[in-house]
């Protein structure tokens, strides 16, 4: 109802106004209708079977001060009539009579299925109170349909009570059964023209219901189609992964037998890390890890004729000049200094007391070995 086509279809409007009051014409799929041909009344037209290409309104041009102002007074009307919670607005039609009246005439006020119930506030008004389903809608759709059902069964039962009544006319023998038999035909006729007003209300709450069916099911039957549209071309951009999938694995089976086992070891090795497996050696350096790289192995990168790998970070390796003024950052053997920088000093007082254990260490293996050698008598003289 929210859209053009549908406000259009339904002739929606509100505080005694139309939308088909600003239409000049409607393009539909048959053609083009003028206003006249439209069929226009109250939320209907003839467009629920056909869809709706276009519109042409004719507006009231406003200043943008006036328009601000009545969207606000309206707002201000709509918030203090309709009742808070989640709702699509009126369900039914307010034609001859007000719809909110009849279903609180109805005691359907708070009347609830599933998540979804009629308004305490305004009768008129489907709440989605707790997570409502469409099957909840359909479901309070069908209850009505049971009351107009009832109704028409109550209606049938007055009648042939009215009708036996009059039968029973002629025979009567005195006054009592007379002015029995009058009540009763009367009490008959009054209630049957109540259950008639009423279903007759009841029978047009029904067709508007069923109107709202047929949109409802209109628009399950579109988002169906769309759901359709998207899960194949969901399955369509899926089939081309699987087959862009198909060629690499097609393509693996063709190289990696002609690999080495060490080697494919390592490129599984790069892909499961998932960083940089293939860097450069600028200056004998590995841009990867920034060691330095034995002279041999460098001038063999540098040549380019095998593919190797970096023997500290197991990155493939490829040669690159580096720049006159860059500045590579890498770790040098002569970082770590020399023997020669040792202070003797320092070497005294860390290593002062090695011969002091070298001396106890040689005692202790002295007594190990003289026990040795006396557990060896021993065991001669028990031999002997």
């Amino acid at each position: 109802p929210a859209s053009v086509g549908g406000a259009v279809c339904m002739n929606s409007g509100c505080f005694g106004k139309s939308i088909s009051e600003s239409v000049i014409w409607v393009k539909g799929a048959s053609g083009v209708y003028n206003n006249n041909s439209c069929e226009f009344g109250y939320r209907t037209s003839r467009f629920f079977t056909e869809p709706i290409l276009e519109v042409c309104f004719k507006l009231k041009p406003w200043d943008n001060e006036t328009i601000e102002g009545k969207l606000e007074h309206y707002k201000k009307i709509r918030s203090s009539k309709a009742p808070k919670g989640r709702s699509c607005g009126s369900v039914f039609k307010n034609e001859e009579y007000f719809a909110g009246k009849l279903i609180d005439d109805a005691n359907l006020k708070g009347f609830t299925i599933g998540g979804a119930k009629i308004s305490e506030k305004h009768a008129n008004y489907i709440i989605n109170f707790n997570k409502a389903t469409s099957a909840d809608i359909y479901k309070l759709i069908k209850h009505v349909k049971e009351k107009v059902y009832s109704l028409r069964i109550e209606l049938e039962e007055t009648v042939k009570t009215r009708e036996a009544g009059e039968k029973n006319m002629d025979n009567i023998t005195t006054h009592r059964e007379y002015e029995a038999l009058e009540k009763q035909i009367s009490e008959a006729s009054a209630k049957e023209a109540d259950v008639r007003k009423e279903l007759q209300k009841q029978e047009k709450n029904l067709a508007e219901l069923n109107d709202i069916l047929k949109s409802t099911e209109a628009m399950i039957e579109s988002q169906d189609n769309e759901l359709k549209n998207s899960k194949a071309s969901l399955d369509e951009e899926l089939n081309s992964y699987k087959n862009e999938l198909d060629d690499l694995k097609q393509q693996e089976t063709e190289i990696i037998p002609g690999l080495d086992q060490e080697i494919l070891f390592k490129f599984e090795r790069i892909i499961q890390r998932n960083s940089d497996g293939i860097v450069a050696v600028k200056n004998g350096v590995c841009t990867g890890c920034h060691m330095i790289l034995p002279g041999q192995y460098a001038n063999e990168v540098r040549e380019g004729e095998n593919i190797l790998f970096c023997p500290y970070c197991s990155r493939i390796l490829y040669y690159e000049e580096a720049d006159e003024n860059s500045q590579e950052s890498y770790f040098s053997i002569d970082d770590a200094g020399s023997l020669a920088d040792l202070d003797d000093d320092d070497f005294d007082e860390d290593f002062g007391d090695s011969d002091e254990d070298e001396e106890l260490e040689l005692n202790d293996n002295e007594d190990s070995a003289d026990d040795l050698s006396d557990d060896d008598d021993s065991d001669d003289d028990s031999d002997n």
